[in-house]
């Protein structure tokens, strides 16, 4: 039999369009002539308004891609109504389920609008951690505030890439950059320790001493160059 096109909502609030057909017998045909007057139209009835109820409680997803679930709840529910008819239903098959042109282009928006959320949690969390690591590298220089120096040309660097120009800070010091190259020769050195027990470098201010060289590289003397 089949069951009338219907709309509804679903529980996310998506308008969804649903042609079934269900599949029935009589068993007791003294119920069927006494209880009823047109089995097939009740029994009609009684399927739109399951369908109505049960699809009304399910997510979208969950009638999209799991239709037999959501036609064995149906059958459940039609089976409750009819019991006393003489009626048996067998099977309820949701056929085509159809959503409108204007509800694809809001769930479109939706998902990207939740794509572009997910986008900017993982780019803020990345944020704060390069922020860590850039702190700390200012205190492994010597002094927080130097982490913060750091971040600040990070900032300009972006901002130049973005730009495709080279941006120069009135307030620039060189003697960063060089900071900067020397903790990462730092940090290699402190990995080949272990092996050649090679005195590392110590940063005083922004002057290298090597235990192993008395001439000693002023970053300070650089800045005053540029």
């Amino acid at each position: 039999m089949q069951i009338p096109s219907q709309e509804l909502m679903t529980k996310d609030n998506v308008t969804i369009h649903v042609d079934a057909v269900a599949f029935f017998r009589i068993n007791d045909a003294f119920k069927a002539l006494c209880n009823i007057e047109d089995c097939e139209a009740a029994v009609s009835e009684a399927a739109q308004t399951s369908v109505r109820d049960q699809l009304s409680t399910a997510a979208f997803d969950e009638v999209l891609h799991d239709r037999e679930e959501a036609g064995r709840a149906v059958l459940a529910a039609l089976c409750k109504l009819t019991d006393d008819w003489g009626v048996v239903v067998d099977a309820v098959k949701l056929k085509n389920i159809r959503v409108d042109e204007s509800m694809i282009r809001t769930m479109g928006r939706r998902a990207e609008a939740e794509r572009m959320r997910e986008s900017r949690i993982i780019e803020a969390d990345a944020e704060l951690q390069a922020s860590k690591k850039l702190f700390q590298a200012g205190i492994e220089l010597g002094d927080g505030a130097l982490g913060l120096r750091l971040r600040e040309l990070q900032t300009f660097t972006q901002i130049a890439a973005e730009k495709n120009a080279m941006v120069i800070p009135a307030n620039f010091d060189p003697g960063v950059v060089h900071a900067m190259r020397h903790l990462g020769r730092q940090q290699r050195m402190k990995l080949n320790q272990g092996a050649d027990e090679t005195p590392v470098p110590q940063l005083e201010g922004l002057r290298v001493v090597s235990n192993h060289d008395d001439k000693a590289k002023s970053y300070e003397s650089a800045a005053e160059d540029h």
